[in-house]
């Protein structure tokens, strides 16, 4: 998605929701897949460890490639209550 961070199959989900300049996606999520076990391992399993070293791993692509060129602000999107009382 970083390579047309604008009119992505992610971004599009946004739209009309809330103004975004960029949009993009470290993995794509697929129930038993590799991408797939590595974050249930994070986000279920007690491994925060796993997100911030994949956060670190995303940021340095996207600086890479130009993603944050005019940007100055990141805002993180928060768990809906559902997600987060189901978490914890």
């Amino acid at each position: 998605y970083q390579e047309d961070p604008y009119e992505n199959a992610m971004a599009t989900m946004f739209w009309g929701q809330m103004k975004i300049k960029r949009c993009a996606a470290f993995l794509f999520y697929s129930a038993g897949s590799e991408a797939g076990n590595i974050i249930c391992q994070m986000k279920y399993h007690g491994h925060p460890e796993i997100g911030r070293k994949m956060g670190r791993k995303m940021g340095s692509e996207l600086l890479s490639s130009g993603f944050f060129e005019g940007i100055d602000l990141l805002i993180p999107l928060p768990l809906g209550r559902n997600r987060l009382r189901q978490r914890g």
